[in-house]
């Protein structure tokens, strides 16, 4: 393997062993797209703990890819106390699509070797209601974020491999929030997430069952939004696992 190969799979190694913690925000499990060549083409559908999301890929010349991801999720659950024996119910809703655009190239053996680079923009909106006994505490609004994504991984006929880091810097404009969580009178979040993803794909040559693993960190005002997360959400998502099924196409 050349030197200038090893450096591009290390990167989101590296990445990918760095994260871990809670946060109250996350973004989908990364769209792993590990294309060989030009008319290289993917499409996914998946379910898991990030919910229902759809993706898709393309090579549009020999090195110049483009990706879609759109995804909806809902979390609700109920809680109940001693004291309170009607419970409660502490529900997100969040809905997004995603745009990226990028740099790939294939390497080793019958190019088995993949390394994938991209950038882009994602839009959203969310809605989380933890209702606690009397009080509401509600975070509403649209976000939008810009995000940046190495990804490496290993393809052959009927297995692949694939790793893949992200980070997503953006903002939250919420119409609701109760004032005492802000740091200030904001009327803004900030929205800072690191993401580090694992595929496992086994099947024919062009279909394919998958299964990935995420971890997130990262959090915006954690301290604000710490205590909304412990009173509702205390295994809020820090990490995504879901199960899906690829279809490839176009060149192999």
């Amino acid at each position: 393997m050349q030197k200038s190969n090893f450096y591009l799979l290390l990167l989101p190694l590296l990445l990918f062993l760095a994260s871990c913690s809670n946060q109250f925000y996350s973004t989908a499990s990364p769209n792993i797209f590990l294309p060989k060549e030009k008319n290289c083409h993917q499409i996914t559908a998946s379910y898991g703990t990030d919910g229902v999301a759809l993706s898709g890929g393309t090579a549009l010349t020999n090195h110049f890819m483009m990706t879609l991801n759109a995804r909806y999720s809902r979390r609700a659950k109920y809680y109940y106390y001693d004291f309170d024996p009607t419970g409660y119910l502490a529900d997100n809703n969040t809905a997004e699509a995603e745009l990226g655009m990028g740099y790939f190239s294939s390497f080793g053996i019958n190019k088995q070797g993949r390394f994938s680079i991209q950038g882009g923009v994602n839009l959203g909106v969310t809605d989380d209601i933890t209702p606690i006994i009397s009080n509401y505490y509600d975070i509403t609004g649209p976000y939008f974020n810009v995000f940046v994504q190495p990804s490496f991984g290993f393809v052959r006929k009927r297995f692949e491999f694939g790793v893949s880091s992200k980070l997503s810097l953006g903002a939250m404009s919420n119409s609701e929030l109760e004032p005492y969580f802000y740091e200030g009178n904001k009327s803004t979040l900030s929205l800072v997430t690191f993401e580090s993803a694992l595929r496992i794909s086994y099947g024919f040559e062009k279909w394919k069952l998958f299964l990935q693993y995420s971890s997130i960190s990262g959090n915006p005002n954690y301290r604000a939004l710490s205590s909304i997360q412990n009173l509702g959400y205390e295994s809020l998502i820090d990490t995504n696992l879901s199960i899906g099924i690829k279809k490839t196409f176009g060149a192999p």
